[in-house]
């Protein structure tokens, strides 16, 4: 088994150790080379694409949740008010119950006085 090292041609500084076979060799015509280099260039321009696309999408996902638990939230705080303003109303009927209840006591009241007034009187 021969050792080779090859260094990444992307211009960084990395460098990987490599088993080649005999069987391993390229038979292509040098004239083909350039066109497999070619493909291979292709190849890994769409898989960093294809990278940089799921990780957009990863964000959307996690944009879509986080939207999600706000709306969950928000809704929970609404149907919160609602009810809070259901009991407002419920208690603003029982106090105008009452203030016409204490007109009316109150009505009651002056009649009674004056009529008291008027025995005083005689």
């Amino acid at each position: 088994m021969d050792k080779k090292r090859l260094e990444v041609p992307d211009g960084e500084k990395k460098i990987a150790d490599v088993h080649v076979q005999p069987s391993e060799l390229s038979t292509e015509k040098p004239e083909n080379v350039g066109e497999t280099i070619q493909k291979a260039q292709t190849t890994l321009s769409e898989s960093k694409l294809s990278a940089r696309q799921t990780a957009f999408a990863e964000r959307i996902i996690w944009a879509a949740e986080q939207l999600s638990s706000t709306v969950e939230e928000s809704a929970a705080a609404i149907q919160q008010i609602q009810k809070t303003m259901e009991q407002l109303a419920t208690m603003a009927q029982e106090y105008a119950s009452t203030a016409e209840e204490s007109k009316i006591a109150v009505n009651e009241i002056n009649k009674s006085v004056a009529s008291i007034k008027a025995s005083l009187q005689n």
